[in-house]
């Protein structure tokens, strides 16, 4: 019967354990974390007026991301040659969500996901996106150094 208590009890103690798993409560981690959110959610509230620029001025100066749609990751110079040449147009409806948040110093890394219902121009669309992006904090502002997307839907 003790063995049988025993078991129980430790078996009660990793389950209470494993759901009480939280974010850490820290000052500092939950302004790290509502700062990026805040940058992120802007990126997409200036691409649905076709404002790509604001993307490109938080991005660090040695950034490397592969944004969806581009056959291998790219540089920012690179990138921004892309966007001269393929203007973003306003019109894109995109909702964000946060799927999950990490900070270590001066290094932050942010996954969500995206719902486009509505592309860049104007065409109905029905796509899902996860992203990664990857922080940096230079000087206490925090920039964009890599990034990684991919189409689910």
């Amino acid at each position: 019967m003790k063995f049988f208590v025993r078991s129980a009890l430790v078996s009660f103690l990793t389950i209470l354990s494993a759901c009480a798993h939280k974010e850490p409560a820290t000052v500092g981690y939950q302004t790290d974390k509502a700062r990026v959110w805040e940058l992120e959610q802007s990126i997409y509230e200036r691409r649905a007026v076709g404002d790509i620029q604001f993307y490109l001025d938080n991005s660090n100066p040695n950034y490397l991301g592969w944004p969806y749609g581009l056959n291998e990751p790219t540089k920012l110079d690179s990138l921004r040659e892309w966007v001269s040449e393929n203007p973003f147009q306003a019109g894109e409806e995109i909702k964000v969500t946060l799927d999950g948040f990490a900070v270590e110093g001066d290094t932050a890394i942010a996954y969500f996901s995206t719902h486009r219902t509505r592309k860049p121009g104007g065409e109905v669309v029905e796509n899902r996106f996860q992203n990664i992006h990857v922080w940096t904090r230079v000087d206490g502002e925090w920039t964009l150094m890599g990034s990684f997307s991919r189409k689910i839907l």
